[in-house]
């Protein structure tokens, strides 16, 4: 139901990259719902660039994208399960400061 994409820069810390992968993968066992994890590179200047080709990756009917260096809460993709079978034209998730 959902492709998320990271987009990988090369100058992301290891350790950053490593707990936004683990992240994200937790979330994603934890949706409910398949959820397909794809990891494109940076665009060095042009992030809309890498995001592009981030979203040409799925096939699902929502996408969504995680930059390399940030966490997700474990149940962020299960938050939205209910409002996707609703099949909106559209889901908004809020970012927070920590």
């Amino acid at each position: 139901m959902l492709d998320c994409h990271i987009i990988v820069s090369a100058d992301t810390q290891p350790d950053w990259l490593l707990q936004c992968r683990s992240s994200v993968q937790l979330a994603a066992d934890l949706a409910g719902f398949p959820v397909r994890i794809h990891e494109v590179p940076g665009v060095a200047g042009h992030i809309g660039k890498a995001r592009a080709l981030g979203y040409a990756c799925g096939s699902n009917p929502y996408v969504t994208s995680v930059d390399d260096d940030d966490y997700i809460f474990p149940n962020a993709f299960a938050c939205v399960a209910g409002s996707l079978t609703q099949q909106p034209g559209a889901v908004y998730t809020r970012e927070c400061e920590l």
